[in-house]
């Protein structure tokens, strides 16, 4: 298990590393590699590029980067789209669950153009009782250089939840503040 500092270290020279990164193409692959090696993840071992499934069309499309059960990338060379990024990721998993593949569903959906990255939390504690295509999921955009100030962030809500009394499927109980569905409050001005 990596200690924060050193995933701050490698998030930081992540950052420096992948600035000048613009082509989905020809970069893509060693962008999400190095974003693995980040918390100490091999990515082979637990994600695959190119994953095939099948779209609402009937035709099959290639998930950019994708994690079973945990994780769906749709990547994009720099400048483009993220909406019409989130909009195909969210097809790929309407594409996963109509073939299926329900169990394979990620909790995360991730849109990134390089400079910034899009972390959308499929499975929102606020409304966990709505189907997955009528909630609005919490989403955090942010450009690649705060990349290591959002895993602060993300790291201290963690770790203030696991000092919390468990909740019922994301249900507050008495007198607790709801989180913040994002962290732009850190984002410089």
């Amino acid at each position: 298990m990596l200690s924060w500092n050193e995933i701050r270290h490698r998030a930081i020279g992540f950052s420096r590393e992948n600035r000048d990164k613009t082509s989905e193409e020809s970069d893509k692959q060693s962008f999400w590699n190095d974003f693995f090696h980040i918390f100490g993840i091999k990515r082979s071992a637990v994600a695959s590029f190119e994953d095939p499934v099948k779209k609402l069309s009937g035709n099959l499309g290639k998930i950019d980067l994708f994690w079973p059960g945990k994780l769906l990338v749709e990547h994009k060379s720099a400048g483009q789209d993220l909406d019409k990024a989130h909009a195909q990721g969210m097809a790929y998993i309407r594409g996963l669950i109509d073939s299926g593949r329900q169990k394979e569903v990620p909790r995360w959906l991730i849109v990134s153009d390089f400079k910034r990255i899009a972390l959308h939390d499929l499975e929102p504690e606020q409304d966990p009782d709505l189907p997955l295509f009528k909630r609005q999921p919490p989403s955090i955009v942010f450009p690649l250089e705060d990349l290591p100030l959002c895993l602060l962030h993300r790291l201290q809500a963690a770790q203030a939840r696991s000092r919390r009394p468990r909740q019922h499927r994301g249900r507050r109980t008495h007198g607790e503040t709801p989180r913040r569905p994002t962290c732009r409050w850190f984002l410089r001005p």
